[in-house]
């Protein structure tokens, strides 16, 4: 559960990057991800996998602001 907390906090992060989540209304989205995640039963693997994704997405952005 800390793990996917963490992975949560992470793409909250990389959506706000990205364009798609607005930092100041992050209320309806992130507890929909969280329903979704914590259903899926991720293994760490799988955590790993979808922490990477939210990795290149704060990369991406990073990139567009240049």
């Amino acid at each position: 559960a800390a793990q996917v907390a963490a992975m949560l906090a992470h793409w909250q992060q990389a959506l706000v990057a990205v364009g798609f989540l607005d930092p100041a209304a992050p209320k309806k989205l992130m507890p929909r991800l969280a329903q979704l995640f914590n259903r899926a039963r991720l293994r760490p693997e799988e955590i790993h996998i979808l922490r990477g994704v939210a990795k290149a997405m704060l990369e991406a952005g990073e990139r567009v602001k240049r």
